[in-house]
């Protein structure tokens, strides 16, 4: 984690919550090589552009390097503010504590832009009457990062309307000189 806050711009203003985690800016000097086209080289493995160099079939949507420090940053940030929930009396106010934690963390990443949306959810089906008897309350998140962009195509293709523009500033230009002996004939 020191190495994400390390990599961090100097230019982002300091979060509101001190007990979670910045979401991944994308100015921020950690994507300079990445930008640039060099492979980055952390923990002696090399990574070309913005991608892991797994090639396992089931993490080949979460090799983002920046979607999985994204992820990474919630995970751990949740972990640290549920602490002061541990061991108190599970009810109604403690559920919407924990959710309304849970959605202004996701609130807060998605208005840096590191996520596109996000959605907390009380699912019954994952909380039985046993699982809360024992203390147990389980909250389903779904949210996605931002992607990076790694396909940009332009397509480009004539455009003869143009010379109309320009037959008009010539047109134009030729009126502002103010002879009397230049004359702009008309097209109509």
């Amino acid at each position: 984690m020191d190495d994400f806050y390390a990599a961090r711009s100097r230019t982002i203003p300091p979060l509101p919550w001190s007990n979670f985690a910045p979401p991944i800016s994308p100015t921020s000097d950690s994507n300079y090589l990445c930008q640039s086209g060099v492979g980055t080289i952390i923990e002696n493995k090399l990574l070309w552009a913005p991608f892991t160099t797994a090639t396992d079939p089931t993490v080949v949507d979460y090799r983002s390097i920046k979607r999985i420090r994204t992820r990474r940053s919630i995970e751990k940030a949740f972990v640290r503010a549920m602490r002061k929930y541990n061991a108190q009396d599970l009810g109604p106010h403690l559920a919407t504590l924990i959710y309304r934690t849970i959605s202004e963390a996701c609130a807060e990443r998605q208005a840096f832009g590191a996520i596109i949306d996000y959605e907390v959810i009380w699912d019954r089906a994952l909380n039985p009457n046993t699982s809360l008897r024992d203390g147990a309350l389980k909250v389903k998140l779904r949210f996605e990062e931002t992607p990076d962009l790694v396909d940009l195509q332009i397509f480009t293709e004539p455009q003869p309307e143009a010379f109309d523009l320009l037959a008009d500033n010539i047109a134009q230009a030729l009126e502002a000189l103010g002879d009397q002996n230049i004359r702009v004939a008309s097209t109509a």
